[in-house]
C-alpha cells in the first residue's frame, strides 16, 4: 500500500526533532515507500499521521492536524505554542509534542504505540536499535530512509 502525500504537505524549513536539527528536507521518514508521519508549514504545525494496522496496511490517524481516530487525539495549546497528539487507548500517552515559533521543535515522539520502533525526547532519537542525538542534517530529502521486509 502506497501512502499519498498530501497536496497541501510542504515541509517546515527546519525543524529539531529530539535534539536533531534539520532543514532543507521532505520528509522524516520513509519506511518501504510509506511515510508514517508528516508535520508540515502552516500557522501551526499541520500533521499527518498513519498508523500500522493488524493485517499489515497502514491507516490515516491524524489528518491535517484533526483526529481520524477516537483512540488519538489532538490537542493544540495556542498560548503555550504547541501541538499534542495523544494515545488514549492504554491511558494518556503522548505520540508527539511539536512546539512552534521560529522554527518546529518535536520535543515528545513516540510512534510505538502506532506500529513503528520510533521514539524520542528533547535528548534523543531511537530509531530501532540506533540513537541520535545533536546531529544536524541539511539538504537531505529524507532524513531516516528505511528499504527492507523489517521496519523500525
Amino acid at each position: 500500500m502506497k501512502i499519498e502525500i498530501p497536496k497541501d504537505y510542504i515541509p517546515s524549513d527546519s525543524i529539531t526533532m529530539c535534539s536533531n536539527l534539520i532543514t532543507n528536507y521532505n520528509f522524516l521518514f520513509n519506511i518501504n515507500g510509506l511515510v508514517p508521519i508528516l508535520i508540515g508549514q502552516g500557522e501551526l504545525p499541520r500533521i499527518w499521521i498513519y498508523a500500522r494496522t493488524s493485517d499489515g496496511n497502514y491507516g490515516l490517524v491524524v489528518d491535517d492536524s484533526v483526529s481520524k481516530n477516537g483512540l488519538i487525539k489532538v490537542d493544540v495549546f495556542i498560548k503555550e505554542k504547541y501541538v499534542e497528539v495523544i494515545d488514549l487507548f492504554d491511558g494518556r500517552n503522548v505520540i508527539l509534542s511539536v512546539y512552534f515559533g521560529d522554527n518546529f521543535n518535536i520535543k515528545v515522539l513516540d510512534l510505538r504505540p502506532l506500529g513503528y520502533n520510533i521514539y524520542g525526547n528533547e535528548e534523543k532519537l531511537v530509531i530501532g536499535g540506533n540513537t541520535y542525538s545533536n546531529n544536524k542534517f541539511n539538504k537531505v530529502h529524507t532524513i531516516f530512509n528505511f528499504n527492507n521486509d523489517k521496519n523500525p
